[in-house]
């Protein structure tokens, strides 16, 4: 594995020079960002996370890097307020396992220990921010790769196709005589169901006072750490329904004969029988639904000293946002109705025609729209620093 060290650090600025806040528990698109916590085993991104990323560069402002880079950013007062008055989780949290599942808001404790090989999952996601609180964060073997994850356990509902609708009923047969009614067209398909946007995930607070190895002995800044915190793809949309199949047309009514009692010597076809009426048309299949919006990469906020701040600067961090899902297809027409039968003819009275099957034409091959963003990198995490001295204030 490769460590780089991150090479600048500057924070996004408002209008007024202002460096923008992380909002604690508002719900703003700053301050509730979606994500995706992942991992396999060991806290490593699932499936291939694909080429190196990189070292993280926050974007730069020539305003915030003269005013200081790292002392800019400042925890939401209400996020500071809430962290100070938790209690603490307890004296050491140690994370023995590969991947370690905590579900609480606030992790806060006098030693994080993490063992060789091991990952924190952070699970809640029903909250608008997490917060990791430590004096000190330890590590057994620092050679070996440990991480923080995001990870709610979340994919996709898959939907089932909607079914397809009734074939309409066929007409009464026609009077003697009488062609047979149309049938009526194939009712249209139902939409597809649109994809689920990816779940959105907290903001993360990682606040910590020292990192140490097992002797308790400050670690030289190339840390070996990993943290998870990408965004969700959205979930595929599901294609449309298929097209309801036309109705059959009417049978024809029967030849018309002469009345013998009133015709004796002439008991012969007064008018030949119906033809069947035309089969309708099918319904146009159901457009697909479309994808689901990808969730934004996690912002993050890091506190500590300057020492720790150092050792972090070397983490690998995947904060990238999720892709928005594909979109669904149409779904295909519905069949033709049959058309209706000729009426009876018997003896010599004839007359009268099956009746044709009028032609559907197929649903256009169309994809619905695909979930936000298409493109990657628009909705990647960000990482903002703290320099605090007195990590303490938060354990009174």
């Amino acid at each position: 594995m490769v460590i780089k060290k991150l090479s600048s650090f500057a924070y996004p600025m408002n209008a007024d020079g202002e460096v923008a806040s992380l909002g604690g528990g508002s719900s703003s698109s700053d301050g509730e960002r979606d994500m995706l916590g992942g991992g396999s085993d060991g806290g490593l991104p699932k499936g291939d996370p694909g080429p190196d990323p990189g070292p993280y560069k926050a974007p730069l402002s020539p305003s915030s890097e003269a005013k200081g880079g790292r002392t800019q950013y400042v925890i939401p007062p209400d996020v500071a307020a809430a962290i100070t008055a938790a209690p603490k989780t307890q004296d050491v949290y140690a994370v023995t396992l590969p991947r370690q599942y905590y579900s609480g808001k606030i992790l806060k404790v006098d030693v994080l220990t993490f063992q060789e090989r091991c990952a924190l999952v952070l699970s809640n996601f029903n909250e608008p921010w997490l917060a990791v609180v430590a004096k000190k964060m330890q590590f057994v073997e620092p050679g070996n790769q440990n991480s923080i994850v995001t990870d709610a356990g979340w994919s996709p509902t898959r939907y089932n196709p909607p079914p397809k609708p009734p074939k309409p009923p066929k007409p009464p047969k026609a009077g003697q005589a009488s062609n047979g009614a149309h049938g009526t067209p194939g009712y249209p398909g139902v939409p597809g169901q649109g994809g689920d946007p990816g779940v959105k995930v907290p903001t993360l607070y990682l606040i910590v006072g020292g990192i140490v190895n097992k002797f308790d002995q400050p670690l030289p800044q190339s840390l070996n750490f990993i943290f998870d915190v990408r965004g969700y793809m959205g979930g595929s949309g599901t294609n449309g329904g298929a097209g309801g199949d036309g109705g059959d047309g009417g049978d024809g009514g029967p030849a018309d004969w002469h009345d013998p009692s009133k015709y004796p010597f002439d008991p012969g076809c007064k008018a030949g029988a119906g033809s069947g009426g035309p089969g309708a048309i099918g319904g146009q299949g159901g457009p697909g639904g479309g994808g689901g919006d990808g969730s934004a990469g996690a912002d993050m906020a890091w506190v500590g000293p300057a020492t720790v701040l150092d050792s972090l600067d070397y983490a690998r961090v995947f904060n990238q946002g999720g892709l928005g899902g594909p979109g669904a297809w149409n779904g295909p027409s519905g069949a033709s109705g049959t058309g209706g039968a000729r009426g009876e003819h018997a003896g010599g009275c004839g007359g009268g025609w099956p009746g044709p099957s009028e032609k559907t034409q197929p649903t256009p091959n169309v994809q619905a729209t695909p979930g936000n963003p298409q493109q990657p990198g628009s909705n990647d995490g960000r990482i903002f620093q703290q320099l605090d001295t007195n990590v303490a204030r938060y354990f009174p």
